[in-house]
């Protein structure tokens, strides 16, 4: 709904909790309506700030005050059920500077087409059986899943092979017998998919700032 660049449209819910430290227009919903917005919906765009800005002191800073490192020591097995085996080694040891490296990497990005416009309970069903499918077509030739994303481009998934502890000299002929396998999975399940396979050397580590904003990433 906006139309340039410096805008902020909020919803009706955000404009009720922020409504004494600021001024905003209510805006139509557009005739097309492409991103199906429910015409009920109210949205407001900001036209001022009332009074000195707000100032929040960083979520991210202030989560990691709230951990203490015994109390992580005491939870790594348990948190190591949420972290991928390629990082889980520096919580042993204590030192995710030694996690960043330049590797030999092959990397597949897989676009996945599905029909959005059934219920959200069956299509929230379709994505979770898709992920399972292509997790286990990857992690049987020793690859690993790195992102899923899903926006208004569609459902996009970044898969690697080399990812330490896991590196083999392979590994690209490991990545083209995965897509293959995939192309014949997922036209079972009457999902249309694009794949890009390459091998390269890439930045692998821990990218981003303090607290929940970092994540274990590639680059490259």
């Amino acid at each position: 709904m906006a139309s340039g660049g410096g805008e902020t449209i909020i919803s009706q819910d955000t404009y009720n909790i922020v409504t004494q430290f600021v001024k905003a227009s209510e805006l139509i919903t557009p005739a097309d309506n492409h991103y199906k917005i429910d015409p009920k919906s109210r949205f407001y765009q900001i036209t001022q700030i009332i009074g000195e800005k707000l100032k929040i002191k960083s979520e991210t800073y202030l989560i990691r005050s709230r951990f203490h490192i015994e109390s992580l020591r005491n939870n790594v097995k348990n948190l190591k059920k949420f972290i991928p085996a390629s990082i889980s080694l520096y919580l042993d040891i204590e030192k995710e500077n030694w996690s960043k490296e330049i590797r030999m990497l092959s990397i597949m990005f897989l676009n996945l087409e599905f029909d959005m416009n059934k219920k959200e309970e069956e299509v929230n069903q379709m994505a979770n059986e898709l992920i399972t499918k292509v997790q286990r077509c990857v992690y049987r030739t020793r690859g690993g899943l790195n992102k899923f994303l899903m926006d208004d481009k569609g459902t996009l998934m970044l898969l690697c092979w080399g990812l330490p502890p896991m590196s083999n000299p392979d590994d690209h002929l490991r990545g083209v017998f995965s897509a293959l396998s995939l192309m014949d999975d997922l036209e079972q399940m009457d999902c249309k998919a694009y794949m890009s396979l390459t091998t390269g050397t890439c930045f692998t580590g821990v990218c981003g700032t303090l607290g929940n904003r970092r994540e274990y990433s590639l680059l490259g």
